[in-house]
């Protein structure tokens, strides 16, 4: 068994077929094409042409795989693949951003406004102190329950 097979000899039930050389080939390229195409830029809507492109500077003999009778079938297949591909990296491109935002939005959430004095200079002025959300809403509850109570003094 050649160790490009060894894979789908693990992972078959009996169901799964053997590839050959050529489409082996073939989509190793496409694959390769994938990770070259998005592993510097940002995903979008040119980035199947790209990945296209990619195979083509490769000079794969796409129309030399499959018959005249099973081309349009194999050529589905190849688009279907394209597609997945990139709904899978899009969908991993998403989650990165999501991360990204929700730290922003959790560094957001510990800053907070506090006014001091500057000791050369009379006027106050704001300064933005990190601090934890929690530590700031009880503050200001404390803050609440002085004022309530100076003025009912």
């Amino acid at each position: 068994i050649p160790e490009r097979h060894k894979l789908i000899q693990i992972k078959s039930k009996g169901y799964l077929m053997n590839p050959s050389v050529a489409l082996f080939h073939l989509l190793s390229t496409a694959e390769k094409g994938v990770i070259e195409a998005t592993q510097y830029g940002e995903i979008n809507a040119d980035m199947l042409f790209e990945i296209m492109e990619l195979i083509n500077e490769e000079k794969n003999p796409v129309t030399f795989l499959g018959c005249e009778k099973h081309n349009y079938e194999f050529t589905k297949n190849i688009r279907f693949y394209l597609i997945t591909r990139m709904f899978f990296l899009t969908k991993q491109a998403n989650r990165n951003d999501n991360v990204e935002r929700e730290k922003t939005k959790e560094k957001r959430k510990s800053l907070k406004l506090v006014k001091t004095n500057v000791q050369n200079d009379p006027n106050m002025y704001f300064q933005i102190e990190e601090t934890n959300a929690v530590e700031t809403v009880i503050q200001m509850k404390k803050k609440r329950k002085r004022k309530s109570g100076k003025s009912n003094n």
